[in-house]
């Protein structure tokens, strides 16, 4: 029986887990975004890494909170995506 336990709770951890990543993914865009621009230089990469991010921004109801949470943390990103 503790074998059926550990399973369990094992597929619940991991379950946590996969559930916990695109949230983490998505929050990390503000503070990835406004360390990039403190360091300056080219960043297509950043562009690349949150494309997903991106085309949430452009196509659901998301803009503006994404917008939002990007200026919390004094990332420029759609001054940035303009000037690409």
């Amino acid at each position: 029986m503790s074998g059926i336990l550990k399973s369990k709770s094992l597929r619940r951890r991991l379950l946590f887990i996969v559930a916990l990543l695109p949230s983490i993914y998505l929050l990390s865009m503000g503070p990835v975004g406004a360390g990039a621009q403190k360091i300056g230089g080219r960043q297509a990469w950043l562009a690349d890494v949150y494309a997903p991010v991106r085309w949430l921004h452009h196509n659901t109801p998301a803009k503006i909170p994404l917008e939002w949470y990007a200026r919390l943390w004094g990332y420029k990103w759609v001054e940035n995506e303009k000037k690409a």
